[in-house]
């Protein structure tokens, strides 16, 4: 996804839009139009050279804790004369690591959305949100944090589309047809079920079935599915989770996450898409195993409980950020 110039632009000033610009780069999933838009960017005006400049030394200096990988400089696009990078102090370097990233946090990459049919319902949660809803025919939806799914009629058949996020599907009366549900690539069938369905843009959707039976068609496979099973659409296997594991990842419900002997890296990950801001974890750290319970509405709090059983601090910036460290 290239952001536009308009959406670019509504961030708040080159120093927001140098940090977006290198987190886009650096997340693995940027293309070649997004590199061309980046160099049009920089070679548009003085001002967002030195801000990519300045923003790519507080990207260094903050570290692993930012940047796990090995921290490219992307090469000026041609014609562009080089700027020098302006002196910075430590102090001042982290204070505008923390107004770029808490800019960025308030007004992110625009996302590309699919478009709506005609009478279609959009149901979004934000961050730390759940929601629950009743559709007219009886299909209940539950919607987890970060969440945004579509959901209308086709020929008398209720589809939904999930977009991001995760969604726990109730399908109960007499129908017709059978509910279509879709994430990605992903297809599921259901009549009368109730199944968990998972989708983050980036990995394969992943879906649960937790009562009655569903037909689920991804990468080219079709899998039916029983209360317990779990189809991951990256390997095209059928798993038969154990009832503990299906309790673990229904307590969202209950506004609480429970973790025994899970990866810290995994912890932060699931933490940060509840949290406002974003919580930077060393790669050094994150196959460590820790165990406890999160309260999703003191999610905060966690990140100091987190530290201390790893034996690290806590380094707070604006916007929500926190970084681990030693």
């Amino acid at each position: 996804m290239t952001p536009d110039a308009q959406s670019m632009g509504e961030m708040h000033g080159p120093s927001a839009q140098a940090l977006a610009w290198l987190v886009r780069l650096h997340s693995g999933e940027a293309t070649r139009e997004d590199l061309a838009a980046f160099g049009a960017w920089r070679g548009s005006d003085a001002a967002n050279e030195a801000a990519y400049r300045e923003t790519l030394s507080t990207w260094r200096l903050l570290g692993p804790a930012l940047a796990p990988e090995p921290v490219v400089e992307f090469a000026m696009p041609p014609g562009a004369a080089p700027i020098a990078a302006t002196q910075l102090s430590r102090r001042r370097l982290l204070t505008g690591a923390g107004l770029a990233l808490a800019a960025v946090v308030a007004a992110p990459l625009a996302l590309g959305v699919s478009s709506v049919p005609a009478g279609a319902t959009v149901l979004v949660t934000r961050k730390g949100e759940r929601r629950r809803e009743v559709l007219p025919d009886g299909v209940v939806l539950e919607l987890n944090t970060n969440t945004r799914l579509v959901s209308w009629i086709t020929n008398g058949r209720r589809e939904l589309r999930l977009e991001r996020g995760e969604a726990l599907v109730s399908v109960g009366a007499e129908r017709g047809q059978p509910l279509r549900a879709v994430a990605d690539e992903t297809v599921i069938l259901a009549d009368r079920a109730r199944f968990l369905l998972s989708w983050y843009g980036g990995a394969e959707a992943r879906v649960l079935c937790l009562w009655g039976l569903i037909d689920v068609r991804a990468n080219g496979l079709a899998h039916r599915l029983v209360a317990g099973q779990a189809v991951d659409a990256a390997n095209g296997a059928v798993l038969r989770e154990p009832p503990a594991q299906v309790a673990s990842v229904l307590e969202w419900r209950r506004g609480v996450l429970a973790f025994e002997g899970r990866p810290a890296g995994d912890v932060i990950a699931e933490l940060n898409r509840y949290r406002e801001g974003r919580v930077f974890l060393p790669a050094a750290q994150s196959d460590v195993a820790i165990s406890g319970v999160i309260h999703l509405d003191r999610a905060d709090a966690a990140v100091d409980h987190i530290a201390r059983s790893l034996g690290m601090d806590v380094t707070r910036l604006p916007g929500g950020i926190a970084i681990l460290r030693k």
